[in-house]
């Protein structure tokens, strides 16, 4: 298996095994449609915004309190896709 290969189950199963059921929806609805369009750099910047704690990847991702520091083409395809877009 190659690096991205790799990464690619590392995400699936971060960001679909989370603490809180509404981050497992919001990633998952996400990463089912995306992940493999997803490029290298995408990627590790997803791998980041998965060492959040969910109660911030909520605030941010369900109550629209996303830091100007993570406002990134990335986040709004995720904000899009958990029908939170802004």
């Amino acid at each position: 298996m190659d690096d991205i290969t790799l990464l690619k189950k590392e995400i699936f199963f971060r960001g679909t095994r989370r603490g809180l059921k509404e981050i497992d929806l919001i990633f998952g609805r996400f990463l089912a449609v995306e992940l493999d369009r997803l490029t290298v750099a995408e990627l590790r910047e997803l791998r980041d915004l998965l060492t959040v704690p969910d109660n911030d990847l909520l605030a941010w991702f369900v109550e629209g309190h996303l830091p100007a520091d993570r406002q990134t083409p990335l986040t709004a395809r995720i904000r899009a896709a958990a029908g939170t877009a802004v």
